[in-house]
């Protein structure tokens, strides 16, 4: 079973989803509201497990 992740973003934006999933949301989020890149390493390294 893949493991679920959620990120909370500073301003206020919030995914949570399997990890490959929630690297193409984030990394969209971060180019298209705050103009940044951000790498796959990056994504889960921010990210957190969601709590059972």
């Amino acid at each position: 079973m893949a493991r679920k992740l959620v990120y909370r973003c500073y301003c206020g934006f919030a995914a949570e989803g399997e990890e490959d999933e929630l690297v193409v949301v984030l990394t969209s989020h971060a180019f298209d509201v705050h103009q940044m890149t951000v790498s796959r390493e990056q994504v889960l390294a921010m990210a957190v497990p969601v709590a059972e």
